[in-house]
């Protein structure tokens, strides 16, 4: 498990290729909020494709 940051998020770097999986832990699941490419800034997907 990596570790948490602001408002609960999870961040896994991909060794290969310069993309991070961005996740969330819900009780048992394990939601995934982006695949981002890890040059654009860190939080430029926070507001796309929300869902309420």
């Amino acid at each position: 498990m990596w570790r948490e940051r602001r408002g609960g998020q999870r961040r896994v770097n991909c060794p290969v290729f310069p993309y991070y999986l961005a996740y969330f832990i819900r009780g048992d699941w394990i939601v995934i909020a982006a695949v981002a490419h890890g040059h654009r800034h860190p939080d430029y997907w926070k507001q796309r494709g929300r869902q309420h």
